[in-house]
């Protein structure tokens, strides 16, 4: 469309730097013929042009010399959305029915495999008509200054302004089920598995914590549910009618999704998993029997996979090899060795072992609790 404005199928992974994490992710998964919401990115672009106007970026350097994180936020709200951007975005939204749609930050530092930004910046729900919509942009580009946003990029090590915002529009999906999914389980580590946490209505409920949400542990081949546990329906958020979202206390005591349903998320999370590469958070939503894919991002700080059956047979046998820590030296000298030779037979028959450093980590303060403590652990 124009330089502020970009439809999602023209949009992929190299795109981060425009797009942000969250538009680059979509417009790759729309790309490959995911079931996503239709809809475009407001570029970084527009927000660099917005910090253009008004003398906007030396403000926000003088603010951020004084602290005022917040100070900044409120300079960006009462600053008008430039015409050409307000004009592109109001084009792109005709072209897109000008019907309800959600509005999502999409920062350039997020959704990234060593960082998880998720839920630091803002997203608008069931957004309807012009001046919500761009009053809706706007807010997101102000979100990028919160005092949380601020604090977690300075925690990352990244200057304040290191970080720019795009903005995400897509039709709004009126959700019946809403939730996440996790296509490794985020607390074992196990990639077998998948994790699905649901809740009736839209999912910003299950997204903000707000509800304790159904839980599911899913068999990640067949989606066969091996464990579920429902959740208690403290709040359900629906769309309201004219725009806006409402909450409604308490629900109905039924199960939020139906075994057709978990097989066929299930399915997707698999194929999203295997077309980026590495195990993924997904947030997904069901309108009657159809599934939307509303973000998906790379799973952050996933433990390693537990031992499989091979190796919690082998490593009580390493236990008794190896019944003191081995010290620096031993493990640059005879440790790796008598390894090796005790796992030739299995490697050559196929099972993975792994490797001595994964099973003896050595570090400059050494614990005193020995290998020995921790092979029994891994074992057990």
């Amino acid at each position: 469309m124009t330089r502020y404005v970009t439809p999602l199928p023209d949009l992929g992974s190299t795109d981060l730097d425009r797009a942000g994490g969250k538009g680059a992710n979509l417009g790759g998964l729309v790309r490959a013929g995911f079931p996503v919401p239709p809809g475009f990115v407001v570029t970084t672009a527009a927000y660099d042009l917005l910090l253009e106007r008004d003398g906007l970026a030396e403000r926000i350097d003088d603010l951020l010399a004084a602290g005022e994180p917040d100070a900044i936020r409120a300079a960006i709200t009462a600053t008008a959305v430039p015409s050409e951007v307000a004009d592109a975005v109001l084009d792109a939204y005709r072209e897109l029915g000008r019907g309800a749609v959600a509005v999502r930050s999409s920062a350039t530092a997020e959704d990234l495999p060593e960082a998880a930004f998720a839920g630091q910046q803002d997203t608008y729900l069931n957004v309807v008509g012009d001046r919500a919509l761009l009053g809706a942009v706007r807010d997101c580009w102000a979100s990028l200054w919160t005092q949380r946003a601020v604090a977690y990029r300075a925690r990352r090590q990244l200057a304040p302004t290191a970080a720019r915002i795009a903005v995400v529009v897509q039709a709004m999906v009126p959700a019946d089920t809403a939730g996440v999914l996790f296509t490794a389980n985020p607390v074992t580590g196990a990639r077998d598995e998948i994790v699905v946490d649901a809740g009736i209505g839209l999912g910003e409920a299950v997204v903000s914590g707000l509800v304790t949400p159904d839980h599911f542990l899913l068999d990640k081949r067949s989606g066969r549910i091996k464990q579920w546990r429902p959740g208690r329906r403290e709040v359900t958020i629906r769309a309201r009618v004219g725009g806006g979202t409402e909450h409604i206390v308490g629900g109905a005591a039924q199960r939020s999704c139906s075994d057709t349903q978990l097989r066929r998320l299930a399915w997707l999370g698999r194929a999203i998993e295997q077309h980026f590469g590495t195990p993924q958070d997904i947030e997904w939503a069901y309108a009657g029997a159809t599934a939307s894919i509303v973000q998906a991002r790379p799973i952050t700080a996933l433990p390693p996979p537990p031992p499989n059956r091979a190796q919690r047979r082998l490593l009580p046998m390493l236990a008794e090899l190896i019944p003191m820590r081995p010290y620096p030296l031993d493990m640059t000298t005879w440790t790796p060795a008598l390894f090796e030779a005790a796992t030739s037979i299995l490697g050559f028959l196929g099972l993975r072992v792994p490797r001595v450093h994964q099973i003896c980590l050595v570090q400059h303060r050494v614990s005193p609790s020995g290998v020995h403590a921790a092979l029994r652990s891994l074992a057990s």
